[in-house]
């Protein structure tokens, strides 16, 4: 005689499942409240196969990112060199975005569950090293003193933007790419006018 299934939510089979899984739970109950049982029991899976794809609780929020600030380098400096600098920037940054985001948009909510205090330290610590990158891209084209401070700016605005925007659109019901192509406009936007200054400082 066939054993009958448990009747429930059916077991995930994979990383990307978890983690979404993870966020809704973490968005419901809050982050301190939801532990990695509560997720396995959700998910249909043992804590074994938890630790299996993440170290700890808080990877499944940060592992993505991380997986972002890695690439972020890249996708900068792939970018011609003949390329206005703004535009570079706008474009790398959009690519590793683009190449970090998923159409369900569990990208987009996870932005949402950092804001908790439990992991605004965190937050904070990524998003620093994030600015960095982009300044250290720009700084490689802006030579002296003038360059480097200009460079700084680029990284703090560009991050600046982008967090705000993703803080305030990811808690709404939005396609991950609909998010993505607004940020990039309000890119332009911002850094553009910045263009004929910068042009100055590099020649």
């Amino acid at each position: 005689m066939a054993t009958k299934r448990p009747l429930g939510r059916p077991p995930v089979s994979s990383r990307q499942d978890v983690e979404a899984v993870a966020v809704e739970l973490f968005l419901a109950r809050g982050f301190e409240q939801t532990t990695v049982d509560d997720i396995a029991a959700a998910a249909g899976i043992g804590r074994s196969t938890f630790f299996r794809y993440f170290p700890a609780k808080a990877d499944v929020l940060w592992l993505p990112f991380d997986h972002h600030l890695d690439r972020l380098p890249a996708t900068l400096a792939e970018r011609p060199l003949a390329e206005p600098l703004t535009t570079a920037i706008i474009h790398g940054v959009m690519q590793a975005m683009r190449e970090s985001g998923d159409p369900r948009g569990v990208w987009l909510r996870r932005f949402v569950a950092q804001e908790e205090q439990a992991l605004q330290e965190q937050e904070s610590v990524r998003w620093s090293r994030w600015a960095a990158v982009v300044a250290g891209f720009a700084a490689k084209r802006l030579p002296g003193a003038r360059g480097e401070l200009a460079a700084a700016m680029l990284g703090a605005a560009t991050q600046a933007l982008i967090r705000s925007m993703l803080r305030r659109r990811a808690g709404r019901d939005t396609r991950t790419e609909t998010v993505l192509d607004e940020i990039e406009r309000e890119l332009h936007a911002l850094l553009g006018p910045l263009q004929a200054w910068l042009d100055q400082i590099g020649s």
